[in-house]
């Protein structure tokens, strides 16, 4: 079957016979979170995932795994309260941990094809400045820690794992300037980051970082000689999850605050160019693909051009 020009083999289990393994979905799962480690950031979204999979289906051998397999396991997930969101990203981690495992080798073949659910409805990808301001007020009720990474978050438009990742000497404060890349190899992050100036804001919140920790940010800030590691992705979604309940806001995860910054920034009249350098986006190419639609300007002059040649009238 082609799809887009190339040839999708997920759905041709007769093709390319490769050795053939009797390998459980936890095998699989376990091998792909193990290569994937190596090179992404933040592993835990993708055991996260998977590791919902195997709590239903880990015992089955590949060989065995069928569409009705899956399409139970769905169903459960939707019973148990998981959203259809969630459902689906799922099945997508699993679905691509098995086609990896394929060109890998580690499997004979595509077992089945593995039906995707609905994705259900769109998430609310964005906070307008209202929202955004009770989030800050109702993080102001939450340990230091979380109030400065969420300052951070919004002060710098950055992704989460680089804001709770930060370290010290990627901060020159005689500069003035905090380089997100320095110091993190092209092998340990997947994107690149950004260079920006230390404005006042973001230097009153660098005042509230653990000198004592190589990490700006810890369980123990202020001084405090305890906890001077990283601060956990989920006991940052910990607090992320009450502070949104505070501020009477529905659920939407942390990388959100990053999509807020560009699309206040861009609404208000900010220059994509800029927005773009402050999201640290390798090419502008994909900050216009994103948020250009977000500006006045977007598409003014072709809607005013249009107008003078008699197009676009009632």
């Amino acid at each position: 079957m082609s799809t887009g020009g190339g040839v999708d083999r997920s759905y041709d289990p007769d093709r390319n016979s490769r050795r053939g393994i009797s390998m459980t979905v936890h095998d699989i799962c376990e091998a792909y979170i193990r290569e994937k480690d190596r090179i992404v950031v933040d592993i835990r979204r993708i055991e996260s995932s998977l590791g919902n999979v195997c709590r239903f289906l880990g015992s089955v051998e590949m060989r065995q795994l069928k569409p009705s397999h899956i399409t139970a396991y769905q169903e459960k997930r939707l019973t148990q309260g998981a959203s259809p969101g969630t459902v689906w990203q799922e099945t997508g981690k699993i679905r691509t941990a098995i086609n990896w495992a394929w060109k890998s080798g580690l499997i004979q073949q595509i077992p089945c094809h593995i039906p995707m659910p609905e994705p259900g409805a769109v998430r609310k990808n964005f906070l307008n400045p209202d929202e955004v301001g009770r989030l800050l007020k109702a993080a102001t009720d939450a340990p230091l820690w979380f109030e400065a990474a969420v300052l951070l978050l919004f002060y710098t438009g950055q992704r989460i794992n680089a804001v709770l990742t930060l370290q010290w000497n990627q901060i020159d404060e005689k500069g003035g300037i905090i380089d997100f890349n320095a110091g993190i190899t092209k092998a340990s992050r997947r994107k690149k980051r950004a260079v920006l100036p230390i404005t006042e804001s973001i230097a009153e919140v660098l005042k509230c970082g653990n000198r004592y920790s190589s990490y700006v940010l810890t369980r123990g800030v202020g001084g405090d000689l305890g906890d001077r590691s990283a601060i956990p992705y989920r006991a940052f979604v910990t607090q992320w999850r009450k502070a949104l309940d505070r501020a009477g806001l529905p659920y939407v995860c942390p990388h959100t605050a990053r999509h807020s910054v560009a699309t206040n920034l861009v609404r208000s009249g900010i220059p994509i160019e800029q927005v773009s350098k402050m999201l640290g986006h390798a090419s502008m190419v994909t900050t216009e693909k994103v948020y250009a639609k977000y500006s006045p300007e977007f598409a003014r002059g072709a809607m005013e051009r249009a107008a003078t040649v008699g197009i676009g009238r009632g």
